[in-house]
């Protein structure tokens, strides 16, 4: 009889879990994909969203006919209520069974945690999914026709902050081309203890590079600050700091989904699940979790709290190490141990006419290697990768790199 997997979420990690699950267990296996979105985000390009470089069709596809095409069962629901007890995934469209369960529902966004974030000014966004950016991107259209003080910022607690970088000068770029570079004061802020550090401690020259960037851009940096309230035209930071704006692209800290949160036992106090090295519940040893909804702890040693990013590239390595385990439990063979630390890093961060690749083999130092290039190239192989990872996630060929 065919073992029920059901893969709770469709972005880097669950859908290359999905595939990778159906290509090592063919029949033996049945597949459900259960998606609160029907159509898979190619979430990187959303900095291009916003000073309207990309619209919502040329960064997603439809997962229903994808997953058909490969055997795969889609689910068009929300999640309301895991209960790992009885095997079971419960949601606005009835209830799942299951053998195995792999939870990759990205995070949900915790707006409280900085006063004033969650008011909903009018000239304060975000670029956490499709509907923040674009509404960031309607935001970017006044800011044109009345120029006035841009912010962008990483508020404590955060891991998001490569897609900052590449907001702050993808912003930068844009205001140049459109003429009015010199009527925009651009302003960084970030609780990083330096630029460069992405929750990681830097990368080789990470930090040199970016200030470097910044210096010629004429962008300010203020680091090591936490976000201490919004006020319609100024944020507040710590040490008494405060910084006007215009415009402001500020993300909040992660936590995991309601769906979490609501089924005890799963999920820390975050919402977000304890694993092992392979990628298990610490408890539930047929439930599996991969990407943002992993429980990492954060780096030690930082004034303010920032968290480890969890990136695509990691969550898609996490969806395929998921799906092998399964595959082997099924099987009676080895399972794979991969250490949260022992992920690659790889970072195509764009600065709208050029850019950075950062690349290390593994998250935390000590490293082997660990680079840093920089140049105009950098940005045309993120356009590159953008159309090629587009073409593998819509034909399911999961096992290209």
């Amino acid at each position: 009889m065919a073992s029920r997997i059901v893969v709770v979420g469709a972005s880097f990690g669950g859908l290359n879990a999905a595939y990778e699950l159906k290509r090592l267990l063919g029949t033996d296996a049945n597949v459900t994909v259960v998606a609160k979105s029907p159509d898979f985000l190619f979430i990187p390009s959303l900095i291009w969203v916003v000073p309207n470089r990309r619209a919502p069709g040329q960064i997603s596809f439809p997962l229903g006919p994808a997953l058909r095409r490969k055997g795969i069962a889609f689910s068009h629901a929300t999640v309301t209520r895991f209960d790992p007890d009885q095997d079971l995934v419960e949601t606005d469209g009835g209830t799942l069974a299951y053998d195995y369960l792999v939870i990759a529902t990205g995070p949900s966004y915790d707006w409280e945690r900085v006063p004033g974030l969650a008011d909903g000014h009018a000239n304060h966004w975000a670029i956490c999914d499709l509907a923040h950016s674009m509404e960031a991107a309607r935001g970017w259209i006044d800011l044109l026709q009345d120029p006035g003080p841009v912010v962008v910022g990483t508020t404590q607690a955060s891991s998001h902050f490569v897609p900052d970088y590449e907001i702050a000068l993808n912003v930068e770029w844009s205001l140049r081309r459109a003429r009015i570079r010199d009527m925009v004061d651009v302003t960084f802020v970030t609780p990083e203890p330096h630029l460069g550090h992405f929750g990681i401690g830097g990368v080789g020259r990470s930090q040199r590079a970016i200030e470097t960037m910044f210096r010629r851009r004429g962008i300010t940096a203020i680091t090591g600050v936490a976000t201490e309230g919004v006020e319609p035209d100024r944020i507040r930071l710590s040490g008494g700091l405060s910084v006007p704006y215009k415009y402001a692209i500020l993300t909040p800290p992660y936590r995991g989904v309601e769906a979490i949160r609501n089924s005890p036992g799963l999920g820390d106090e975050h919402g977000l699940i304890p694993v092992d090295d392979r990628l298990r519940h610490e408890r539930f040893s047929n439930v599996y979790a991969v990407g943002v909804t992993v429980a990492v702890p954060p780096m030690d040693g930082t004034p303010v709290p920032i968290n480890v990013p969890r990136t695509g590239w990691m969550s898609e390595g996490m969806g395929k190490t998921a799906a092998a385990n399964i595959a082997a439990e099924l099987r009676g063979a080895p399972l794979q141990e991969r250490p949260f630390a022992e992920h690659r890093i790889q970072y195509l961060l764009d600065g709208g006419d050029t850019g950075l690749l950062v690349a290390s083999e593994r998250v935390f130092a000590p490293r082997r290697f660990e680079f840093v290039l920089g140049g105009p190239w950098v940005h045309w192989m993120k356009v590159g990768f953008e159309r090629y990872y587009m073409t593998k996630m819509r034909w399911g060929l999961s096992r290209l790199p």
